[in-house]
């Protein structure tokens, strides 16, 4: 734009515009185009021309956020908003669960207080005395005394007795798989113990044959299977590492103790209930 013309609009800057008609429109921003309905007091020919060939350009400052920006952050809001919810849910799962505990906490205190209120009754062992079925009144009986450490070979003495005292009583003491061992009553940790020593299952030596003594400690050798071989309590007694060998008991004579490869009379006997 010329001097003359920047003169020339200083001074019509005080002149009121007239519009052309009732229709005609302003442009407050000086940016004039062809065939605006403005007064000719308003612009020139070099106005519009600067106009027409300098259109306004578009941007934003390095500080304004994007578009991209604002929606990444509607999203973050979004989510955030999800993540409250979320939150106040699992708390009041929380005070359901708190109070759940609360409860079986309480119930808890009632069971333990009722069982503590129960008797304690601990069932008195079994005490048994092994009679012989074919020589009435002779029992199974084992003197341990002195008889205080383990000994590879065993080393109380097992022999037939004439009456019940306390070396013919054993506590019936039960193990896994229906296996027992009789304990001596009179004698601490002492067990009655079997050995085959060459007796085969189904050998019968005029005899009999094997080591039936005692031993400090229960091992595999202090367990026993009990058999039933009668119908009015008959057992057999056979030691649970040498299948096919049973108890036997020779009633003529008190040291008649030891084992024999079948069950036949000598080899039966009752387990007596000793009070």
């Amino acid at each position: 734009m010329e001097h003359s013309d920047l003169t020339s609009t200083g001074a019509r800057s005080m002149i009121p515009a007239t519009p052309r008609s009732g229709t005609s429109s302003i442009d407050i921003f000086g940016l004039w185009r062809r065939g605006s309905s403005t007064s000719t007091a308003c612009d020139t020919p070099s106005e519009r021309t600067v106009a027409d060939h300098d259109p306004p350009s578009y941007g934003h400052h390095s500080d304004e956020p994007t578009t991209t920006q604002l929606q990444t952050h509607q999203s973050l809001q979004t989510t955030v908003m999800q993540l409250r919810q979320e939150n106040a849910q699992l708390q009041s799962k929380a005070q359901v669960l708190e109070t759940t505990v609360t409860q079986l906490r309480h119930e808890n205190t009632q069971l333990q207080s009722k069982v503590q209120s129960l008797p304690c009754t601990i069932p008195a062992p079994v005490r048994v005395a092994i009679k012989s079925v074919h020589f009435g009144g002779r029992y199974v009986s084992m003197n341990g005394s002195h008889f205080r450490s383990h000994q590879p070979g065993g080393g109380a003495h097992v022999k037939v007795q004439t009456f019940i005292g306390g070396w013919e009583t054993f506590e019936l003491v039960r193990h896994p798989d229906n296996l027992v061992s009789f304990k001596a009553t009179c004698f601490d940790n002492v067990f009655i113990r079997a050995e085959a020593r060459g007796l085969g299952p189904g050998h019968t030596p005029g005899h009999g044959g094997g080591l039936v003594n005692g031993q400090y400690g229960c091992g595999r050798l202090e367990k026993f299977r009990i058999l039933k071989v009668g119908e009015h309590g008959e057992v057999a007694i056979e030691p649970a590492e040498f299948p096919g060998r049973f108890f036997r008991v020779d009633g003529n004579w008190l040291h008649g103790m030891n084992l024999q490869g079948t069950v036949s009379a000598w080899e039966k006997f009752y387990l007596v209930v000793v009070p």
